[in-house]
């Protein structure tokens, strides 16, 4: 929980950063903001997928042993993990391709990218304390009073 705080902190400064920009992409600062939010992206990316790995690897697995992994929750999380990725991907892929002479188009699809992020993690992060919590709390419960 506390890894969501953080890395919902960093989302927002992320949120802010191409606000910013998608509602000015004529500014005068806009190629510095690009930067700083690139710079900003990069390091999130690294802090996400940390923090994915976990999920993967301990979280995601705990729950699908008590309810499978075809279809539900564990499904609709992985499908945000994808989502996200591939967007921080696509983001850093065109940021390296920007034309920094006339950079207004590729601004506003940037900043667009940076809002499917910001949406799809700020709904995830809620369903895995609203739903996927809960159910691995119960589900580890359940397992340590099976091996009292």
């Amino acid at each position: 929980m506390n890894e969501h705080i953080y890395l919902k902190n960093k989302l927002d400064k992320l949120y802010h950063l191409a606000s910013m920009l998608a509602y000015d992409p004529s500014r005068e600062d806009r190629l510095l903001l690009l930067d700083k939010l690139y710079n900003a992206l990069g390091q999130f990316k690294t802090e996400l997928d940390s923090h994915s790995q976990k999920e993967d690897n301990y979280l995601f697995d705990l729950v699908a042993e008590h309810i499978g992994r075809e279809e539900g929750p564990i499904v609709v999380m992985e499908e945000d993990h994808i989502t996200a990725k591939a967007k921080i991907h696509e983001f850093l892929r065109k940021y390296q391709e920007l034309d920094r002479e006339n950079p207004d188009d590729d601004i506003r699809e940037l900043t667009n990218y940076v809002s499917v992020i910001f949406h799809t993690l700020t709904d995830h992060f809620l369903k895995e304390e609203e739903i996927l919590f809960p159910m691995a709390e119960n589900n580890f419960d359940r397992s340590r009073e099976k091996n009292t």
